[in-house]
């Protein structure tokens, strides 16, 4: 007979310390370390332990008593459920002094390292939108928060587009704004998921490894050019063709004075591989082979085709590349297909 665990206490009327790593804030009861996500140096609160070990233990607030003076509103929404931007709840300027005494403690207390005198850490003039590059995982499993677990809500539509949850692989949870980058991402990211709910199009499913949709990610850089890269998983007749539709919706949703679109497709097993490009333009009548070559692999068969197609709505220059690849003994595709454009 399996032996009942003790119930995790609760410890009442802590006070939150320090910063510790990894996002979390740290407090100390009796000798014990307490790790808290989501808190701040000056919370006095109410912690439920979630785990216990013999020198510390983790805990999560389950009441705030009182709130700290440096404690700010998040920008973000999705705060606190998603994973990321642990610190929101502290200033700026907080969070550089935290790093600086991270990095300090981590060198000299543990390190053993001597150190001459710190400087300040220069902080970056941008504190939002500064990356240039996300990834989104597409998921049939959307993470459920805890208020629409407690609302009892049943949603017919389960699917999602965003970040995977901490510590589970095969749930996501959706994003409707996110301010880590340019907000021509959020527009972008928000139309992939919406052509998708319209058209009935299947997402990924990690577990049992099939689905249509399965990532996105999106880049751009300092020149101003833009790049989607969506992810496709091929499991029905028809799902290239749906693929392309969605591509084709991003090109039309996002005009753009230049874009271009490249394919490549890869199947497997075979002893051979051939490689083949071909360039066509659209609009006229001329077609050609620009480079044909075969190479020897153990395990795959590729072939590549890409194409330059002139859009006469913008004077654009669209390409789109497509990979499919299939590997025994449990078959598996997938197909990524690229759009890049520039204002």
């Amino acid at each position: 007979m399996a032996r009942k665990k003790k119930p995790l206490p609760i410890l009442e009327n802590i006070t939150i310390e320090d910063i510790a790593a990894e996002g979390k804030s740290l407090a100390r009861v009796n000798d014990m370390v307490v790790f808290v996500p989501f808190a701040v140096p000056g919370d006095v609160v109410d912690l439920q332990v979630r785990k216990k070990k013999h020198h510390y233990c983790e805990a999560e607030v389950i009441r705030f008593i009182k709130k700290s003076e440096k404690r700010t509103e998040p920008m973000c929404q999705h705060f606190g459920v998603c994973g990321g931007c642990k610190w929101q709840n502290l200033p700026y300027e907080e969070q550089l002094k935290a790093k600086q005494k991270q990095v300090h403690d981590q060198l000299t207390r543990i390190g053993k390292v001597e150190l001459p005198e710190f400087r300040p850490i220069m902080g970056s003039v941008k504190t939002r939108e500064y990356r240039n590059k996300l990834e989104f995982g597409c998921c049939n499993k959307r993470w459920l928060t805890r208020e629409e677990v407690a609302a009892g809500t049943v949603y017919d539509n389960m699917n999602g587009i965003g970040f995977h949850i901490t510590g589970a692989f095969d749930k996501i949870l959706p994003i409707e704004k996110c301010w880590l980058m340019d907000d021509l991402h959020n527009r972008i990211r928000n139309s992939i998921r919406d052509y998708a709910f319209n058209t009935g199009m299947t997402f990924f499913d990690l577990r049992q490894q099939h689905g249509l949709l399965r990532d996105i990610m999106i880049r751009n850089s300092n020149t101003g050019e833009w790049m989607v890269l969506v992810q496709f998983h091929y499991d029905e007749e028809g799902d290239h063709e749906r693929a392309l539709g969605l591509m084709q919706h991003i090109a039309d949703e996002f005009p753009t004075r230049n874009a271009t679109t490249r394919s490549a497709t890869s199947t497997s097993p075979c002893s051979r591989a051939t490689t083949t490009s071909l360039k066509r333009w659209r609009g006229c009548a001329s077609r050609w082979d620009r480079r044909a070559s075969t190479r020897q692999t153990p395990t795959r068969l590729t072939t590549s085709t890409a194409w330059h197609a002139s859009l006469h709505s913008s004077q654009a220059t669209r390409w789109s590349t497509t990979s499919t690849r299939e590997r025994a003994p449990l078959p598996t595709s997938w197909l990524a297909t690229r759009v890049r454009w520039w204002a």
